[in-house]
């Protein structure tokens, strides 16, 4: 009865453990798959160069040689559309240049040249870079480089931290599983020692009248339990008495 008890007590402690641990498992991995973070990266592209865009209303552009530029942004040259001659740039050694010169760059041609043709503000997103074009005073153009690894960058920070963040949640859930089991495992002890041990006295009692000590008076018995002995200790008392006599 010991025996069945504990393992009656320690699977099931061990099943709730165990399906709850699984549970919390599964929604964290969820979670932590379904979690998108694309639509992020294009919201701070398209909030980046509207930004950028606009900071250029304020730059001149025949004075952009040795200007301090933020990280977001790589370079600002001052072209003319037509040959797209660099008339000015931030980074003094592309001056005079022409834009397909320099190299990387210019990744998407046409678009820009489309750009040039509307006279209109815009933005093209290319491999590796977003070009923010811009009109200027006398038929040039601004046009800003922002490297698309910036927001990249920044993302991947973000999801190193979201990843550590699920799986510390993770390492607590299986530390919490594993105390679970450890209490799962006292409960059940626990459980099959005040199962068993009440009667573990009277058991005592009938196995020494099972080997026919009619002497020994039992130890520790209860109320109910002394009067169920008596009566059997007097009935084979009785009934060996007069086996006797035959």
């Amino acid at each position: 009865m010991k025996t069945k008890t504990f393992a009656i007590t320690l699977i099931s402690a061990l099943v709730l453990v165990g399906g709850i641990s699984a549970a919390l498992m599964f929604e964290t991995r969820s979670a932590s798959a379904n979690l998108n973070l694309k639509p992020l990266e294009d919201g701070l592209y398209s909030n980046n160069a509207e930004l950028l865009s606009w900071a250029m209303n304020d730059l001149d552009g025949r004075k952009l040689s040795g200007l301090s530029l933020p990280p977001a942004l790589a370079e600002v040259v001052l072209i003319e559309p037509a040959s797209l001659r660099v008339e000015s740039a931030t980074v003094a050694a592309h001056q005079g240049q022409l834009l397909p010169q320099i190299p990387g760059l210019l990744d998407r041609a046409e678009p820009l040249m489309n750009a040039l043709k509307s006279a209109k503000n815009t933005t093209i997103k290319g491999r590796d870079y977003t070009m923010i074009v811009k009109p200027a005073a006398d038929g040039l153009y601004l046009v800003a480089f922002k490297p698309n690894e910036h927001e990249k960058n920044l993302l991947k920070v973000q999801q190193k931290a979201i990843d550590s963040h699920f799986k510390r949640m993770e390492r607590l859930i299986l530390i919490a599983t594993a105390f679970g089991a450890i209490l799962g495992l006292l409960l059940a002890f626990l459980a099959a020692r005040l199962a068993t041990g009440s009667y573990a006295p009277l058991l005592k009692a009938f196995d020494s009248l099972s080997r026919g000590d009619f002497e020994t008076a039992p130890q520790g018995l209860k109320t109910d339990e002394a009067r169920i002995y008596a009566r059997l200790h007097t009935s084979l008392t009785f009934a060996l008495e007069r086996l006797g006599r035959k």
